[in-house]
C-alpha cells in the first residue's frame, strides 16, 4: 500500500512541476531574458537543489554524514540515469554536442574532486569554497558560451541566409518575363 502511496505522490509532484513550476520558470527566465541554457544551470538547478540544501543541513545537525553524502550522490545519479533516461524514453531529441560536453566534463570533474577528498578523508572549509568556485566558474563558462554564440555562429548564420536568398532572388534592376 505504502508503494502504491508513493507512486501517487510522485505523479502529483510531477503534475505540479509541469503545470505550475515548469511555466514560472519560463516566464522569470524570459523576464530576465536568459537563454533556456542559462535559466536550466541556474534558476532550475536551484529550485532542484534547495530541498537537497536543507535536508543535507538537516542530517548534519543530526550527525548522519554518511546518511547525507549517499543522498547527495544517489540523487545525482538518480537524475542523471534514471531521470534522463526517461526523458529520452518519452520525447526523443538531438543534443547540442558542446554545451552535453560542458556540462559533463564539469559534473565529472566535481565527482573526482568529490571522491579523491572522501577517499583521503581531507575536507576543509578551502574545499567547500572550492566547490562554490568551481559551480561559479561553470556557470560563467555557461553565460559566456552563450554570449559568444549569439555573437558569433548566430551572426554567421544569419549572414549565410542573408546570401543565400540573395542568391536565389532576381537581380536588382533587370527585367523578369511574368510569365516563365
Amino acid at each position: 500500500m505504502s508503494v502504491v502511496w508513493l507512486l501517487m505522490l510522485f505523479v502529483a509532484l510531477g503534475i505540479t512541476s509541469g503545470d505550475f513550476l515548469t511555466p514560472a520558470l519560463f516566464v522569470i527566465s524570459k523576464t530576465l531574458h536568459m537563454s533556456q541554457n542559462v535559466a536550466g544551470v541556474t534558476l532550475l538547478a536551484f529550485g532542484n537543489g534547495s530541498p537537497d540544501i536543507f535536508s543535507s543541513l538537516a542530517g548534519i545537525r543530526q550527525g548522519s554524514y554518511e546518511l547525507v553524502i549517499g543522498g547527495l550522490i544517489g540523487g545525482g545519479i538518480f537524475v542523471t540515469t534514471v531521470v534522463a533516461g526517461s526523458v529520452f524514453l518519452t520525447q526523443p531529441f538531438k543534443l547540442a554536442a558542446r554545451p552535453f560536453l560542458r556540462d559533463c566534463l564539469f559534473y565529472t570533474s566535481a565527482g573526482v574532486w568529490a571522491f579523491y577528498l572522501f577517499y583521503t578523508g581531507s575536507l576543509s572549509i578551502a574545499h567547500a569554497i572550492g566547490f562554490i568556485c568551481l559551480y561559479g566558474a561553470y556557470i560563467l563558462l555557461v553565460v559566456v558560451s552563450g554570449i559568444l554564440y549569439q555573437k558569433y555562429i548566430c551572426t554567421n548564420e544569419k549572414s549565410e541566409e542573408k546570401e543565400k536568398k540573395e542568391e536565389k532572388s532576381p537581380e536588382k534592376g533587370r527585367l523578369q518575363p511574368i510569365l516563365a
